[in-house]
């Protein structure tokens, strides 16, 4: 049975329901500042987390695409004779 107080009273809304991990991310002022300098760029108006996330996504479709290791550059004439 409801108390006398519960009676007529509305819950609060509070925070909703995720099924994600918050993840606290220290940042350098130079990252920070490259990050805000990104958000401008872009063509709709992004919040900080948005913008992190967007770019963890890219990163990771550019990432699945990969196919395997790249072959090794070939070592310049110049590059091997300075350790001789």
């Amino acid at each position: 049975m409801k108390s006398v107080n519960d009676i007529g009273k509305k819950r609060g809304r509070g925070r909703p329901a995720t099924d994600s991990t918050p993840v606290l991310v220290r940042l350098q002022p130079d990252r920070l500042a490259a990050i805000d300098a990104w958000i401008k760029k872009q063509d709709r108006s992004l919040t900080r987390p948005e913008a992190i996330r967007a770019m963890i996504d890219t990163i990771l479709h550019i990432l699945s695409k990969d196919t395997g290791e790249k072959p090794a550059k070939k070592a310049k004439k110049s590059d091997w004779q300075t350790f001789a």
